[in-house]
């Protein structure tokens, strides 16, 4: 592979390409931020969900570390008593032993 496949690229045609994928990621978030606020909750809560699981309990700052913002919710669901705040088709109940119950419709 040569280092530039034409004149006008300043890095070597892989470390570009990674570049431009990085930057694809973060316009598509970006947008899709500003388009639905309740999008970067649902993104975190999923990927909590699919680590952990229905009924394990997690702790709440790797979620708050994430970028979760609690105090953004679209609406509530009771099940079993539990009141779980949901965004889209994932949401969260705090527990009484300050961990969170993971929930997915």
């Amino acid at each position: 592979m040569s280092k530039f496949n034409h004149g006008n690229r300043l890095r070597p045609e892989k470390e570009a390409y990674e570049v431009k994928k990085a930057r694809s990621r973060r316009v598509y978030a970006e947008k899709n931020l500003l388009l639905d606020p309740f999008w970067l909750n649902e993104k975190v809560i999923r990927k909590y969900y699919a680590l952990n699981g229905p009924k394990k309990y997690v702790d709440p700052l790797l979620l708050e570390n994430e970028g979760l913002n609690f105090d953004l919710t679209k609406s509530t669901l009771k099940v079993n008593g539990i009141t779980y705040q949901m965004m889209h088709k994932y949401g969260y109940s705090l527990q009484p032993n300050q961990k969170l119950l993971l929930w997915k419709i």
